[in-house]
């Protein structure tokens, strides 16, 4: 198994920490067989910008990751012709119940305030899929909304995302 991982001084880089690919050993390296090399600013930038479209009536869009033997960190955006929206969270409140305490003082019948993206990302070494939920995964107990433009689990119009796909592993 290869050294993956050396803090410290490396033969022909200097002194740093520095992360190889799988399968390479950090310690005899080039700058290129490295994905993170603290020394250079441009190895934890962005690998690659994918698009990613879910066509009306449809509930997920994929796009196509290229160059990766590893699932990477990603972070994406929706947009449209106005410009980017960011990512849009549905903010609702779900009473606890009896049984299911999660703050307060015991009564039972406290609420807790809950934050959750109208999508879903899904990504291995090649594919990013976003979706939206499935119409369960909005409800708890019909406490939560649905977005307004996701009927059942399908998208009313077209939406568009920018994704970021780094030089970092997730896994």
């Amino acid at each position: 198994m290869a050294n993956r991982v050396l803090l410290g001084e490396h033969d022909s880089l200097g002194y740093g920490m520095y992360v190889s690919k799988p399968g390479e050993d950090v310690t005899s390296a080039t700058k290129d067989d490295l994905i993170f090399n603290s020394n250079s600013i441009s190895s934890s930038l962005l690998h690659q910008i994918v698009d990613v479209t879910i066509s009306s009536g449809n509930s997920s869009g994929t796009g196509t990751i290229t160059g990766l033997a590893y699932v990477p960190f990603i972070n994406f955006t929706e947009y449209d012709s106005n410009g980017v929206r960011g990512l849009r969270f549905v903010h609702d409140q779900a009473g606890t119940g009896e049984g299911m305490q999660m703050m307060g003082n015991g009564g039972g019948s406290e609420f807790t305030s809950i934050n959750f993206s109208h999508w879903q990302a899904y990504t291995t070494n090649t594919t990013i899929t976003i979706s939206t939920w499935a119409t369960g995964q909005y409800n708890d107990n019909g406490q939560l909304t649905i977005p307004d433009d996701v009927t059942g689990t399908t998208v009313s119009s077209t939406k568009y995302f920018r994704c970021f796909v780094y030089r970092i592993p997730a896994v």
